[in-house]
């Protein structure tokens, strides 16, 4: 493992120091976590990576950084050599914890800053201790915000009921309410840290980008059936989707997340017959045994890691080449309605649709809730009522039918 320093913009006057660790023994290349420190670029000593002994705090900075070089080493050992998981995860979590890291802005709050101005100041704060997925969804949200601005815009331009309606409107035009409640969720945090910050003074936004939406998640479970046509269908013309089919698989068969699955490596994972897992969500450890169908998969395939995007596009693709593709009805929710379509099977499937398929078939058979949630990793009943409400509607359907002869 090795562990350095450096600045996060040295063409800056004033900057952040940051902490970027390199380690054999996890699966991406390296970790970038935001020390706390902040200096003026030209007391950096950028060949020892560290204060320069002519500034007036050298002495304490040099020490803070050697603590930190030292507690990282620390984490580290006990990542590897004792829980045996990856390091990087661990050793982020546990370093935010120390108090030994804070959050750094190298710009100075002013309130006549503009939300422009400010966003970009966030992200680059936030870039220092969250992972690139958040960042990328951050900018996303950010973007759609930035449609209704100019560069004069400010906080109290964005703060009024009308312009949060303008914005709430296109989300709404735009998106299904699960989406737009997303978006809202993030443009509150930006908020929240500009009046944290002293850029934003004015508290309306709290009322004004909250929204009580109605969020019904409509999804589909795969039947025994489908499972067997996904893992049977020929793809030998298609050699671009057959990573795909083996993560949607693994998923089918350990009720994984999407994120956990690209981070399983069976080699490390598992043991006597056992996976045994940290989840990058919870932090929990699961354990969950290796039925005959993921044996046989582990022991023959190779995979790699690929984005959730591309995965659910390539999963739709493997679906209807499977012939998962009878008509099947839907809804989308926008706004207090919702809107019922039409659209074939294989239109519904995501990779997140391994993890409902392989939670519900062991639901549907018989599987005691307590065991299933031991495996999926949910830590509360109500995110796991969801599936048991999908397993209720499928008594609902059954009786329905029989009835109806």
């Amino acid at each position: 493992m090795k562990v350095h320093f450096y600045l996060d913009d040295k063409t800056a006057v004033k900057t952040s120091i940051l902490l970027t660790v390199r380690s054999k023994y996890s699966e991406k290349k390296s970790l970038r976590v935001g020390t706390g420190i902040s200096i003026k670029t030209s007391e950096w000593d950028f060949k020892k990576e560290q204060v320069k002994r002519n500034s007036t705090s050298a002495s304490e900075l040099n020490q803070l950084l050697n603590t930190i070089t030292l507690k990282t080493q620390e984490l580290h050992d006990s990542a590897v050599r004792l829980l045996k998981i990856d390091p990087f995860p661990y050793i982020r979590e546990e370093l935010l914890k120390s108090g030994l890291l804070g959050r750094v802005i190298s710009e100075e709050p002013s309130q006549q800053s503009t939300v422009r101005e400010c966003i970009k100041i966030f992200l680059k704060d936030k870039s220092r201790t969250n992972a690139d997925s958040t960042i990328r969804t951050l900018t996303t949200t950010l973007r759609y915000l930035d449609n209704f601005i100019t560069d004069r815009t400010t906080f109290d331009e964005v703060c009024t009921k009308e312009f949060a309606d303008k914005v709430k409107d296109y989300l709404f035009t735009h998106f299904a309410n699960y989406t737009v409640k997303k978006h809202l969720v993030i443009i509150r945090r930006f908020l929240n840290w500009s009046t944290k910050l002293k850029y934003n003074s004015n508290p309306n936004h709290q009322e004004y980008y909250s929204e009580k939406i109605k969020i019904k998640v409509e999804s589909i479970a795969l039947t025994r059936n489908e499972i067997d046509a996904i893992e049977d269908v020929d793809l030998s013309l298609h050699p671009g989707l057959h990573n795909t089919r083996i993560l949607f698989l693994i998923g089918v068969y350990t009720c994984m997340r999407f994120s956990d699955i690209v981070n399983f490596n069976p080699q490390k994972h598992i043991k006597d017959g056992v996976i045994s897992f940290v989840v990058e969500k919870t932090n929990e450890t699961l354990h969950i045994p290796v039925i005959p169908q993921l044996h046989r998969i582990i022991t023959s395939e190779t995979w790699y890691s690929v984005s959730n995007q591309k995965a659910n596009e390539n999963i739709k693709r493997i679906a209807k080449l499977a012939g998962i593709d009878q008509l099947t009805e839907g809804g989308i929710h926008k706004g207090g309605e919702r809107h019922v379509v039409s659209k074939p099977r294989y239109e519904y499937i995501t990779m997140h649709t391994a993890r409902r398929t392989g939670i519900t078939f062991l639901l549907r058979n018989g599987v005691d809730r307590s065991i299933v949630m031991k495996v999926s990793g949910h830590t509360n009943s109500r995110s796991f009522d969801q599936y048991a409400r999908f397993v209720d509607e499928d008594v609902t359907k059954a009786m329905l039918t029989a009835w109806s002869k």
